[in-house]
């Protein structure tokens, strides 16, 4: 079974990686590289207030609760809250663990390569974040917008078979094999920090995270975002500060 799954596994990658590198490269010559050239344009819009939409989105909700006879909901996030959540949904283990073992593997010049990936990947974020803007539709009753994948292939692409096939496949993935693997590897790098291997720690660790993430997600949008901008730009602080610290302890191997 390990054989196979490995074997399906690196078949699968050896496919799939070079989708992702022609589908980076079409749409950053078809944005004319947006990713490099409204770079600047980035740092002004997360600074921007809250468009008239969002006036407009919680006029819409006042009214359905009026209607209903219930209280209106808060206004939208702001532009920066939203790119906080992007930003801690986008960067996880991988982005840690990950790089490590390229560099292990690949050597030095395997961050050259990550480089590179990482601005071909930049267009094709760029349109999966316009495709979700245009198909996207209001909830007047959540006082929220609602978009993403599954609703620009319904409406843009007249698929919704394929919308669900994606509902599906995300929900199995990101529901249970991306949090487990998450997890795991808090789970494996506190045991290791604290010496304490034991399934008592890590059950404990678990159902932790499991409890902390839980009184985040539940609480909506409004409060994934509050914790999002408070904790994305520590999580960058201390990313920085650690790996100076770790280049810092190993300062001799360093060329």
């Amino acid at each position: 079974m390990t054989d196979f799954i490995t074997s399906l596994n690196d078949s699968y990658w050896g496919v799939v990686v070079w989708i992702l590198v022609a589908a980076g490269v079409y749409f950053g010559i078809r944005t004319i590289v947006v990713q490099i050239r409204l770079l600047p344009h980035m740092f002004g819009a997360v600074t921007e207030p809250p468009s008239q939409d969002d006036d407009i989105l919680a006029q819409g909700a006042a009214a359905h609760a009026g209607e209903k006879g219930t209280k209106a909901p808060d206004k939208s996030i702001s532009p920066f809250k939203a790119f906080t959540i992007s930003a801690a949904s986008r960067v996880g283990t991988g982005n840690v663990a990950g790089v490590a073992v390229a560099i292990t593997l690949g050597g030095p010049g395997a961050v050259f390569w990550m480089w590179m990936i990482a601005i071909l990947g930049g267009a094709t974020a760029f349109i999966e974040a316009t495709l979700a803007q245009l198909y996207k539709t209001r909830d007047y009753a959540a006082n929220a917008y609602r978009g993403g994948p599954a609703y620009y292939m319904t409406r843009g692409l007249n698929a919704k078979w394929l919308a669900v096939i994606f509902g599906v496949v995300i929900t199995i993935t990101f529901g249970f094999i991306n949090n487990a693997l998450q997890t795991n590897s808090i789970v494996s790098s506190v045991a290791t920090s604290v010496d304490s291997d034991t399934t008592t720690m890590k059950v404990v660790i678990g159902v932790a995270v499991a409890l902390l993430t839980a009184m985040i997600v539940f609480g909506g949008v409004q409060r994934i975002a509050s914790f999002t901008q408070i904790f994305v730009p520590f999580m960058a602080i201390a990313y920085i500060l650690l790996g100076l610290l770790v280049i810092g302890m190993n300062i001799s191997e360093i060329p």
